[in-house]
């Protein structure tokens, strides 16, 4: 079943189902900095919305799409799909290793041009049992595509350059 919402500049959209939104930034909505590495370098608070009835557990998957190379800022598993809330600098589940090679949030990272980053929230009909705690984001939504059902829900936010610590 469909429901229409109100977006934060009063448009009507309507709810197409399993979601992932934020508090803290819209879709294509630059990030706010408090969530970046060379800002506090916190999680942001996340909202899970409709999630099927026949989840049995979340996975949480944050990238950046405009790397030159797959690049995991964050990767939880063994979410309960009953929590609807992450609060701020939380970890909701099990987190596994990012591309720095710590089990934690890697928040995005200013570059000299403008990077998305996506926030994906993958339902799965099944526990998730990993073998490789350094998979890659090829390796691990091909593993999920062909041995569980699920379903996906993404959210992007943005880190547009001009920050006087920008890298790249």
């Amino acid at each position: 079943m469909t429901q229409e919402y109100t977006t934060r500049d009063n448009a009507i959209v309507e709810d197409l189902g399993f979601q992932i939104s934020s508090p803290a930034f819209l879709s294509y909505e630059e990030i706010p900095d408090k969530y970046t590495f060379l800002g506090e370098n916190k999680s942001p608070p996340l909202q899970i919305k409709h999630v099927p009835d026949w989840a049995h557990e979340l996975i949480l998957l944050v990238q950046d799409l405009d790397s030159p190379r797959q690049f995991i800022n964050w990767l939880v598993i063994g979410i309960d799909p009953f929590i609807s809330y992450f609060e701020e600098d939380t970890n909701p589940g099990v987190a596994l290793l990012n591309s720095v090679g710590k089990k934690e949030y890697y928040g995005p990272t200013p570059m000299k041009r403008e990077h998305r980053y996506l926030f994906s929230v993958f339902a799965i009909d099944k526990h998730f049992r990993i073998w490789n705690e350094s998979i890659s984001i090829h390796d691990l939504c091909q593993f999920i595509k062909k041995n569980f059902r699920y379903e996906r829900a993404d959210l992007i936010g943005v880190i547009h350059p001009g920050n006087i610590f920008s890298i790249e």
